[in-house]
């Protein structure tokens, strides 16, 4: 077998958080989900979120989510990681319940929802529940 070959049968076991390093692999797909926020917002001042209640609720879909999912085994174990997949998987959940109120014409409600609600509320948390793993288990 050839080096290329070698490597290339490497990477296809890679996941993106070994292939680029944990650290940017991590803040690309916070990027991603930055992105992702920005969308939702944008969808209910729309008042039309393009996106199905379902895929909305499939946190481990999302770039982030598929992230989580990929890291190395020796992460998978954390209890700070539990934390932000479990948070990430109730914004998931509550940008589900706002595209449900977008779709029933509660717009004011979907407003509300998106600066006052659960969705800010969990979005704070899941961003400290980040830090929080960044700096018990990533400086590591």
């Amino acid at each position: 077998m050839t080096a290329n070959m070698t490597a290339t049968a490497a990477n296809q076991n890679a996941t993106p958080a070994t292939l680029l390093g944990l650290d940017v692999a991590l803040q690309s797909a916070l990027k991603a989900h930055g992105a992702w926020k920005q969308r939702m917002i944008r969808a209910v001042a729309r008042k039309n979120t393009h996106v199905t209640i379902e895929e909305l609720r499939m946190a481990e879909v999302s770039e982030f989510g598929r992230f989580l999912m990929d890291l190395p085994l020796s992460l998978q174990q954390s209890e700070y990681l539990a934390e932000v997949r479990r948070l990430h998987a109730d914004l998931h959940i509550a940008a589900a319940e706002v595209a449900f109120m977008v779709k029933q014409g509660k717009h004011d409600e979907a407003r509300a929802a998106m600066s006052t609600g659960a969705f800010p509320q969990i979005s704070a948390a899941l961003n400290q529940a980040l830090v929080r793993w960044q700096v018990r288990d990533l400086a590591a």
